[in-house]
């Protein structure tokens, strides 16, 4: 990135109020990080984006949460994503969706990234998220086959195997997209 490129986001940045540019000083937010970004977040929920451009932000956030889980995740990290998948195969055993396990899951990988940033990016599209998450799995069929792709994520991040957890993860979302966004392709 160049430098006038970064002097003209930061023009941007404080055009509107987000930072404070001091010569020789630094570059300052002016408001506290989660009261820019979650209010973003909420504004865009709230314009009601479409699916797609949801499934497209997920891809973009979630790809790279498994990828930094695989380096990162802790022994706690790997116990809390197995309870996850557990607590979903028996939801899926019994007939259910598992949306609640799925969330649970999806969250873990994204702690297990251990960048707070991330985290907070994501939990500011819970809502989004979840809606998408629900419409996804009540497609018939839906439940065992994301069932599955979980579990080949989180072996990945158990095997340590960045480029493997990023690619499961990233055929996971497109396929659950495409299940809800154009059913007869999934």
């Amino acid at each position: 990135m160049s430098r006038t490129s970064v002097r003209q986001g930061l023009t941007a940045l404080r055009s509107i109020g987000l930072i404070d540019v001091r010569r020789g000083d630094g570059v300052y937010l002016v408001r506290a990080a989660q009261e820019v970004v979650s209010p973003m977040a909420l504004a865009m929920l709230n314009a009601e984006a479409d699916h797609s451009m949801v499934w497209e932000v997920r891809e973009a956030l979630e790809v790279h949460g498994a990828r930094l889980a695989a380096s990162r995740a802790t022994p706690g990290d790997l116990q809390r994503m197995q309870a996850a998948l557990e607590a979903m195969s028996e939801a899926v055993d019994g007939g259910e969706e598992g949306t609640a396990a799925d969330a649970e899951l999806h969250g873990a990988i994204l702690d297990a990234a251990h960048n707070p940033m991330l985290c907070e990016l994501y939990r500011g599209i819970r809502e989004a998220v979840a809606r998408t998450s629900e419409a996804s799995l009540s497609m018939p069929g839906r439940p065992p086959e994301s069932l599955r792709a979980h579990r080949a994520i989180v072996e990945a991040i158990a095997d340590r195997d960045a480029p493997r957890a990023a690619s499961e993860m990233t055929s996971h979302l497109r396929r659950c997209a495409r299940s809800f966004t154009d059913p007869a392709q999934s």
